[in-house]
Protein backbone atom coordinates (compact mmCIF):
# COMPACT_ATOMS: atom_id res chain seq x y z
CA UNK A 1 0.00 0.00 0.00
CA UNK A 2 2.81 2.40 0.82
CA UNK A 3 4.49 1.62 -2.50
CA UNK A 4 1.26 2.36 -4.38
CA UNK A 5 0.90 5.63 -2.50
CA UNK A 6 4.54 6.51 -3.22
CA UNK A 7 3.99 6.01 -6.95
CA UNK A 8 0.73 7.96 -6.94
CA UNK A 9 2.26 10.99 -5.22
CA UNK A 10 5.85 10.86 -6.45
CA UNK A 11 6.91 14.45 -7.13
CA UNK A 12 3.67 15.81 -5.66
CA UNK A 13 4.05 15.28 -1.92
CA UNK A 14 7.09 15.09 0.33
CA UNK A 15 5.21 12.47 2.36
CA UNK A 16 4.67 10.14 -0.63
CA UNK A 17 4.84 6.55 0.56
CA UNK A 18 4.62 7.42 4.25
CA UNK A 19 1.82 7.60 6.76
CA UNK A 20 0.88 11.12 7.78
CA UNK A 21 2.98 12.50 10.65
CA UNK A 22 0.17 14.53 12.25
CA UNK A 23 -3.56 15.04 12.39
CA UNK A 24 -5.51 15.88 9.25
CA UNK A 25 -8.90 17.34 8.41
CA UNK A 26 -11.07 16.41 5.43
CA UNK A 27 -12.40 19.57 3.84
CA UNK A 28 -16.19 19.52 3.56
CA UNK A 29 -16.61 16.43 5.76
CA UNK A 30 -17.81 15.99 9.31
CA UNK A 31 -15.58 12.91 9.69
CA UNK A 32 -12.54 13.45 11.88
CA UNK A 33 -9.82 10.95 10.98
CA UNK A 34 -8.04 9.14 13.79
CA UNK A 35 -4.85 10.48 15.33
CA UNK A 36 -1.66 9.80 13.39
CA UNK A 37 -0.36 7.60 16.21
CA UNK A 38 -3.21 5.12 15.55
CA UNK A 39 -2.75 4.86 11.77
CA UNK A 40 -0.23 1.95 11.58
CA UNK A 41 -2.28 -0.25 13.92
CA UNK A 42 -5.56 0.47 12.10
CA UNK A 43 -4.00 -0.16 8.68
CA UNK A 44 -2.61 -3.45 9.98
CA UNK A 45 -6.09 -4.34 11.24
CA UNK A 46 -7.53 -3.52 7.81
CA UNK A 47 -4.98 -5.81 6.16
CA UNK A 48 -5.65 -8.57 8.72
CA UNK A 49 -9.38 -8.35 7.96
CA UNK A 50 -8.77 -8.75 4.23
CA UNK A 51 -6.32 -11.64 4.75
CA UNK A 52 -8.59 -13.40 7.27
CA UNK A 53 -11.60 -13.10 4.96
CA UNK A 54 -9.82 -13.64 1.64
CA UNK A 55 -11.42 -16.99 0.82
CA UNK A 56 -14.82 -16.45 2.45
CA UNK A 57 -15.64 -12.91 1.26
CA UNK A 58 -16.52 -11.93 -2.29
CA UNK A 59 -14.12 -9.82 -4.36
CA UNK A 60 -16.63 -6.93 -4.25
CA UNK A 61 -16.91 -7.13 -0.46
CA UNK A 62 -13.13 -7.01 0.02
CA UNK A 63 -12.65 -4.19 -2.49
CA UNK A 64 -15.49 -2.18 -0.94
CA UNK A 65 -14.12 -2.74 2.55
CA UNK A 66 -10.64 -1.57 1.48
CA UNK A 67 -12.04 1.60 -0.10
CA UNK A 68 -14.25 2.45 2.89
CA UNK A 69 -11.75 1.56 5.63
CA UNK A 70 -8.76 3.26 4.05
CA UNK A 71 -10.73 6.47 3.56
CA UNK A 72 -12.09 6.25 7.12
CA UNK A 73 -8.58 5.83 8.57
CA UNK A 74 -7.23 8.52 6.20
CA UNK A 75 -3.62 7.39 6.73
CA UNK A 76 -1.96 9.87 4.37
CA UNK A 77 -1.57 13.63 4.35
CA UNK A 78 -2.69 13.63 0.70
CA UNK A 79 -3.76 11.06 -1.89
CA UNK A 80 -6.07 8.94 0.29
CA UNK A 81 -8.82 8.78 -2.33
CA UNK A 82 -6.62 7.77 -5.25
CA UNK A 83 -4.75 5.25 -3.10
CA UNK A 84 -7.99 3.68 -1.84
CA UNK A 85 -9.36 3.44 -5.39
CA UNK A 86 -6.28 1.77 -6.82
CA UNK A 87 -5.81 -0.55 -3.84
CA UNK A 88 -9.47 -1.49 -4.08
CA UNK A 89 -9.01 -2.22 -7.80
CA UNK A 90 -5.91 -4.32 -7.14
CA UNK A 91 -7.68 -6.37 -4.43
CA UNK A 92 -10.74 -6.80 -6.65
CA UNK A 93 -8.62 -7.95 -9.60
CA UNK A 94 -6.44 -10.32 -7.58
CA UNK A 95 -9.37 -11.83 -5.69
CA UNK A 96 -11.37 -12.20 -8.92
CA UNK A 97 -8.31 -13.73 -10.59
CA UNK A 98 -8.20 -11.34 -13.54
CA UNK A 99 -7.88 -7.74 -14.61
CA UNK A 100 -11.49 -6.63 -14.85
CA UNK A 101 -13.05 -6.55 -18.33
CA UNK A 102 -14.89 -3.66 -19.89
CA UNK A 103 -14.42 -0.90 -22.37
CA UNK A 104 -12.52 1.10 -21.49
CA UNK A 105 -10.86 -0.80 -18.64
CA UNK A 106 -9.74 1.06 -15.54
CA UNK A 107 -6.08 0.80 -16.62
CA UNK A 108 -7.08 2.11 -20.10
CA UNK A 109 -8.84 5.05 -18.49
CA UNK A 110 -5.77 5.90 -16.44
CA UNK A 111 -3.39 5.47 -19.38
CA UNK A 112 -5.59 7.74 -21.48
CA UNK A 113 -5.00 10.61 -19.06
CA UNK A 114 -1.53 10.93 -20.57
CA UNK A 115 0.02 11.11 -17.15
CA UNK A 116 3.41 9.46 -16.92
CA UNK A 117 2.76 8.71 -13.24
CA UNK A 118 -0.56 7.04 -14.06
CA UNK A 119 1.01 5.02 -16.86
CA UNK A 120 3.92 3.78 -14.74
CA UNK A 121 1.60 3.13 -11.83
CA UNK A 122 -0.85 1.05 -13.85
CA UNK A 123 1.97 -0.93 -15.46
CA UNK A 124 3.30 -1.82 -12.02
CA UNK A 125 -0.18 -2.71 -10.76
CA UNK A 126 -0.81 -4.91 -13.80
CA UNK A 127 2.52 -6.63 -13.06
CA UNK A 128 1.48 -7.15 -9.41
CA UNK A 129 -1.89 -8.64 -10.45
CA UNK A 130 -0.17 -10.96 -12.94
CA UNK A 131 2.50 -11.97 -10.39
CA UNK A 132 -0.05 -12.77 -7.70
CA UNK A 133 -2.21 -14.69 -10.16
CA UNK A 134 0.79 -16.73 -11.32
CA UNK A 135 1.97 -17.37 -7.75
CA UNK A 136 -1.54 -18.54 -6.72
CA UNK A 137 -1.58 -20.95 -9.68
CA UNK A 138 1.93 -22.16 -8.76
CA UNK A 139 0.92 -22.77 -5.12
CA UNK A 140 -2.16 -24.65 -6.34
CA UNK A 141 0.02 -26.78 -8.64
CA UNK A 142 2.45 -27.53 -5.79
CA UNK A 143 -0.42 -28.56 -3.50
CA UNK A 144 -1.81 -30.89 -6.17
CA UNK A 145 1.66 -32.32 -6.84
CA UNK A 146 2.39 -32.97 -3.16
CA UNK A 147 -0.93 -34.79 -2.74
CA UNK A 148 -0.24 -36.95 -5.79
CA UNK A 149 3.00 -38.27 -4.28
Amino acid sequence: MLALHREALRGISMFAGNFRPAGVAIEGSEHEPVGAHLVPELVEGMCDYVNDNWDAATPIHLASYIMWRLNWIHPFADGNGRTSRILSYVVLSIRAGAVLPGTPTIPDQMWRTGSLISTLWMRRITLVVMTVSISRRWRSYLRRSSHAN
